[in-house]
């Protein structure tokens, strides 16, 4: 090598100070190749479908849930927001638990009615639900959606 190329020169007098039965173990017959852009073989696609199913069966299905606060508003004055909520609580539906409720001042002496519920969204839709509180049209006036939150 020119003197230029100072790096190969010393690699070339590194080789070369080895003998030529110590290169020969060396081992260079013995080389494989490696197609880095052919087909996949069958052993290496059993490994990866293998791998796979090994990171699906570790992965936990999560089940996404919210926390839906409702204003149930009555249909007027002289209605019992006991038994609104009675009426409210009575529906069951699967994924659907009812949670805390409290009565809340609105004006002139008229309350609302706030109450929660936690909700699994693949099996409960929030518009059924809010179907099924309307359905009691001689208590229920209106219904609003005060808060909702993801809980996983």
């Amino acid at each position: 090598p020119d003197d230029k190329f100072k790096h190969l020169q010393r690699w070339w007098k590194h080789i070369n100070s080895f003998s030529v039965t110590e290169r020969s173990q060396w081992g260079a017959d013995e080389v494989e190749e490696v197609d880095l852009f052919g087909e996949p073989t069958q052993e290496e696609k059993a490994q990866v479908q293998a791998l796979m199913d090994k990171a699906k069966q570790a992965q936990k299905k999560v089940v996404a849930k919210s926390n839906i606060i409702w204003d149930v508003k009555p249909f007027d004055n002289t209605t019992s927001l006991i038994l609104v909520e009675e009426k409210v609580r009575s529906i069951k539906m699967k994924g659907l638990e009812w949670k805390a409720s409290r009565l809340i001042d609105v004006a002139f002496g008229i309350k609302k009615l706030q109450i929660a519920a936690n909700i699994i969204d693949d099996l409960v839709s929030t518009d059924s639900v809010e179907e099924k509180i309307l359905e009691n049209v001689d208590l229920i006036q209106s219904i609003d959606v005060f808060a909702f939150n993801k809980l996983s």
